[in-house]
Order: structure tokens, then sequence, then C-alpha cells
């Protein structure tokens, strides 16, 4: 995007340093900071803000706080997208592995204190901290590892697998094996690829009022 819209300043920022190094057009800046600390970026700044898939990385008591950081320094007439993981619905249509794998991830981020089901409860955030015509959308990203783009995203979602064994395991106790959980994740990417699966994604817009202005 920064090569193709070159009057425009692009900010990414993560956590962890973790930015690319070899592509980086000089109208691209990276920051390492954590979206919970307040005040990194000036009020009134930004035309567009894109926040993704922090559902298994932001605790649930700060999902506010951070919406309400992204609304101060949009500036008036500013957008705010949010896309995020629909867990439930990717396990109500998805083949029995996945599904509990699924269902595992939900269950995980109950146990961890962050919000599974986060699709759910947006959309009121967005209201609450003042954004206006708000619009929701929904994509479907494909599992089925035809694609360079379904690979990337199993590799994605293959990463949340290995971490859910404890929990996938209180369910199913034989695999509290590691050589049996493997097999089974190796199952659920063959089951995903002849199903051909989806992983639903959930995106909501939404703008901040031309006449909010801070001072």
């Amino acid at each position: 995007m920064a090569n193709s819209y070159p009057s425009s300043e692009f900010h990414g920022v993560d956590i962890l340093t973790r930015f690319p190094e070899t592509i980086k057009p000089g109208n691209c800046h990276f920051h390492t900071h954590n979206l919970v600390d307040q005040g990194f970026f000036p009020d009134n700044h930004f035309g567009l803000i894109h926040q993704r898939l922090l559902v298994g990385g932001l605790l649930s008591k700060y999902w506010e706080t951070v919406i309400e950081e992204h609304v101060r320094t949009l500036k008036p007439g500013g957008w705010l997208e949010i896309m995020e993981y629909n867990f439930l619905k990717t396990a109500e249509r998805a083949g029995p592995k996945l599904a509990i794998m699924c269902n595992g991830l939900i269950t995980a981020c109950d146990i961890r204190g962050l919000q599974g089901r986060i699709n759910e409860v947006l959309e009121p955030m967005l209201e609450s901290a003042g954004l206006v015509n708000i619009q929701i959308k929904e994509d479907e990203y494909p599992l089925d590892q035809d694609t360079q783009l379904s690979k990337l995203g199993w590799d994605n979602v293959s990463e949340a697998f290995v971490a859910l064994k404890p929990i996938v395991s209180r369910a199913l106790p034989e695999l509290e094996d590691d050589e049996n959980y493997t097999r089974f994740t190796e199952e659920t990417k063959n089951e995903a690829r002849e199903r051909k699966s989806i992983m639903y994604l959930y995106r909501i817009f939404g703008q901040k009022p031309q006449s909010c202005l801070l001072e």
C-alpha cells in the first residue's frame, strides 16, 4: 500500500520487533509499541486505522481502552477498521476435527482472560466510543492449502493449534500424548484440505464524526 499511495504516510505498530527489513518504502514507518499504553500518537492524526487479529493477544479488559485510543488519534471523518477471526462460525461449518480446534481456541481465550467471541461485542464498543456509520462485513479465508494465500492462512491457524494442546487434551485425554496430538493436527489439516474448509473473518468499520474535534 505504501508503494501504491506514495503521498500518504503509513505507520505499522507491533509489540514485538518483527518488521520487514528488505522491503521498506520511505513513507512506511514501523514502531515497537504496546497498544494498551496510551498517548503514543497525537490527537486527530490518522485518516485510517486498521487493526487485525488481536483476539489472541489483547485481554478482554483492554479492548474498550484500545478502541478509545484509536478514536482519539483519528482525524475527524477518519475511519477505524478492525478485522478478527470468527471462530464460532468457522466451527459450526467445519469438519469434526477443525471444529474441535476452533472451539478449543474459544475456550483457551476464555481461560486466559481474552475475548474469544470478540466479533459479538465489537459493534457496541465502537458505538460507545462515539463512532458512526458503522458497517460490518464478512470475509472467507480458505484453509484448503490450494493457493499461497490459503497456505499462509493455514500456517497462521496451525501456530495457534500448537498452543491448544492442554485445552484439547482435556476433552480428548488420548491426545495428551505428543505423538497422538501431532497426528491429530495433521489429520485436521488434511480434513480442511479435503472439505475445502473456510475460516470466517469478521470486519467492522466505524467513522469518527466530522464535528468531533479534541481541544
